[in-house]
């Protein structure tokens, strides 16, 4: 089974995967000790774009642009080392590129050995192309295009056309899905910790991936202390959302609106801070839900420490800095304070 946490920008979640590697029975697989996430379902031009544009936005043009996109999305994941993402050819070598290419040809219907405008890059002076139609236009011998310019074509073994079902697509995407599980897994006895596998907003694509094989948390947290916390760290680092206090109220507000609600009994919902202020109770809750024995829970507190991380909690107590931020906070957005 695989275990993952989620959340909407700086809730926590990664308090739960803590938590987690705490018991023998779970693990981190390959990636034990890298504090990776997992983002090939929905980093743009990943498995759920390709999903929108084969079997939703789909046409003679689309599917081979769609094939090439994802192929090369995934290409970058595999090249390249992104720290807390990414290095699939350090974790999983050569066995990677074999299975992301049998996947795309199982998705080609048809080939040919032409291109699209989708693959004209540019175009560009030539000189020879001058001369060549200078001696072409006396003789009247037709030529196309522009008289000097020459196209610039992207390199490739032409278009590959997918007017794949629903029912093929998801077949072959579990298996894709599965076999990266499988590369992942070091231990098929443990339970696997894939941290961000799954985003909120993506939740509800989940009957068509995964069978009873996987548990979602999505961590909640105060929206108040994510606001103080993001502008006590803005020294420090550039702002990845609006922090113009109307600003922030309405993304995040928007952030909740666009999310799809599903009701799922392999997705369970907790508050970060319980994890702090009910920590006993919040860790049965966890335990019987992925089907956790207590027993393997020998490590605790080694990870995840709830004494540490209550300094990150209830920032807005006492808070004259951003009284007046606070304040607006509790007005417009009620519905996703922690009130316990």
């Amino acid at each position: 089974m695989v275990i993952t946490s989620t959340g909407y920008y700086n809730t926590g979640s990664s308090a739960v995967c803590d938590l987690l590697k705490e018991y023998r029975s779970c693990s981190e697989g390959v990636y034990a000790g890298a504090g990776c996430e997992h983002i090939i379902l929905y980093t743009p031009n990943g498995l759920f774009d390709l999903e929108d544009k084969l079997l939703i936005g789909n046409s003679i043009h689309r599917s081979d642009e769609a094939l090439d996109t994802f192929k090369t999305a995934m290409l970058k994941l595999y090249k390249n080392n992104f720290i807390w993402f990414g290095n699939f050819k350090q974790y999983f070598g050569e066995k990677f590129l074999r299975e992301l290419d049998h996947f795309v040809d199982e998705l080609v219907d048809y080939k040919t050995k032409t291109t699209w405008y989708y693959d004209y890059l540019d175009t560009k002076f030539s000189i020879a192309r001058v001369i060549k139609n200078t001696i072409r236009k006396p003789l009247h011998i037709n030529y196309s295009g522009d008289f000097s310019q020459k196209l610039v074509i992207r390199e490739k073994g032409g278009i590959k056309y997918s007017f794949v079902t629903a029912e093929k697509f998801y077949s072959a995407a579990k298996q894709f899905i599965n076999t990266y599980i499988s590369f992942s897994t070091t231990d098929n006895d443990k339970t696997l910790i894939l941290d961000h596998f799954l985003l909120p907003h993506n939740l509800y694509r989940l009957p068509n991936y995964f069978d009873d094989n996987i548990r979602i948390f999505v961590v909640e947290r105060d929206p108040r202390d994510v606001y103080i916390q993001q502008m006590n760290q803005r020294h420090q680092r550039s702002e990845s959302i609006p922090m113009q206090i109307d600003e922030y109220i309405s993304f995040w507000r928007d952030l909740r609106r666009i999310e799809k609600p599903i009701e799922d009994n392999r997705i369970c919902r907790i508050n970060f801070e319980d994890l702090i202020y009910d920590y006993d109770e919040t860790v049965s809750k966890i335990e019987r839900f992925c089907g956790l024995n207590s027993a393997d829970h020998i490590d605790p507190k080694k990870y995840f420490t709830p004494e540490k991380s209550i300094k990150n909690t209830k920032l807005y107590v006492g808070n004259t800095e951003y009284r007046t931020e606070i304040e607006k906070i509790e007005r417009e957005l009620p519905e996703y304070l922690y009130l316990k």
